[in-house]
């Protein structure tokens, strides 16, 4: 927003807030945003909303690696932010492909303790090498990697079937019951009842 201030219209979802602490690349590249997460946590510990509930259970995904109170202290909290998320994706970096001689946390941050100023006198001291990856959903393929899936059909019972119920449909047809046939000839009337009504009475002749 104007001024570089961060501005929210509504609170983050619980979706967005969970990918966003999944990944250590974005405490990284985004430590302000973060820290204005972080802080509104610790400014408001009386609600119960997606923010206390994502930045309590990131809280306590790190108590592996830092003290539990390394957040609390709101003067270089950006800075911390940063530079556990630039240690975390370099670790784990380093030891991906290493076997057992892989160094421990505190041996690689001997080994580079200039790049952590900050955070580096707080890693605590785990048993030997571990790699924690990002917890990122499962990679997605793209459209070329996926095949379609093809549906096997035994081609034997699909033309059993097939004729099957061609045979249940006309053994049904076959069975229904004939209508009676209707005769083409117009059917004749019997008029031997009408001949006494059909009779013409003859004519009295009058003499004069």
């Amino acid at each position: 927003g104007p001024g570089n201030v961060i501005v929210f219209v509504g609170l983050p979802s619980n979706y967005f807030l969970y990918w966003h602490f999944a990944y250590y690349s974005h405490c990284y590249y985004y430590p302000n945003f973060t820290n204005v997460i972080v802080n509104y946590y610790y400014n408001n510990p009386e609600l119960n909303n997606s923010i206390s509930s994502s930045v309590s259970r990131w809280e306590a995904e790190t108590k592996k690696d830092l003290p539990v109170n390394w957040l609390e202290n709101s003067d270089d909290r950006v800075e911390r932010i940063r530079e556990y998320g630039k240690f975390k994706m370099n670790y784990n970096e380093t030891i991906r492909n290493l076997n057992t001689s892989a160094p421990s946390q505190r041996e690689y941050i001997k080994q580079n303790r200039q790049q952590y100023p900050v955070v580096g006198p707080m890693i605590k001291e785990n048993e030997g090498p571990y790699y924690v990856p990002d917890n990122e959903p499962e990679k997605i393929k793209s459209r070329k990697e996926i095949q379609p899936r093809q549906k096997v059909i035994d081609q034997k019972q699909y033309e059993y079937q097939k004729i099957d119920r061609a045979r249940i449909y006309h053994r049904n047809v076959w069975s229904l019951p004939k209508p009676a046939q209707r005769s083409n000839e117009s059917p004749t009337r019997d008029n031997s009842k009408y001949k006494d009504d059909q009779k013409v009475p003859k004519s009295k002749s009058h003499k004069n």
